[in-house]
């Protein structure tokens, strides 16, 4: 492995731990946001960041956010409601019931549920028994890492971690 490689290879491992590191502290400031403020003034104050973070990058690409917006404004606000508003309400909401660990674990679940609507959403592409088998285990354990935290069904506990 040459210098230039190994360069590489070690900025990608960092790159990605920092992605960890950031998107882990996500939960840890959502538990201390729910515990002074209301969960939809966290959800606000998180997607307003992310919305100036996303201006900035336009202004320094030198482009124009809104164009073609109007073309498109029914998709961008579908897939905000479904992919922002409900999913940071629900999160910010549930943190007040549950564990910040047991939150980050929950939404590391977003794989073995993107493999599950995969059936549905690419006929084409059908993962293997195996890969079903994986997923399986998968919620076997975030059950087994879970359960504990559980209160009781349908309690606040219970629905804190459907949240």
């Amino acid at each position: 492995m040459t210098a230039t490689d190994r360069r590489s290879y070690l900025l990608a491992y960092g790159a990605f731990a920092l992605l960890a590191l950031i998107w882990g502290c996500s939960f840890l400031l959502i538990k201390l946001g729910v515990d002074a403020l209301p969960p939809t003034v966290v959800v606000l104050g998180r997607v307003a960041s992310g919305t100036l973070g996303l201006v900035a990058m336009f202004a320094l690409r030198r482009r124009n956010p809104l164009r073609g917006v109007r073309s498109r404004a029914f998709g961008y606000a579908f897939m905000a409601i479904t992919s922002s508003v409900i999913p940071f309400i629900a999160i910010s909401w549930g943190e007040q019931y549950v564990a910040t660990g047991i939150t980050s674990i929950l939404n590391a679940t977003t794989p073995l549920w993107t493999a599950i609507f995969a059936w549905w959403i690419t006929p084409g592409e059908r993962p293997s028994r195996l890969n079903y088998a994986g997923v399986a285990i998968g919620f076997l354990g975030t059950g087994l890492l879970v359960a504990p935290q559980l209160s009781g069904p349908l309690r606040a506990g219970g629905l804190g971690t459907l949240a």
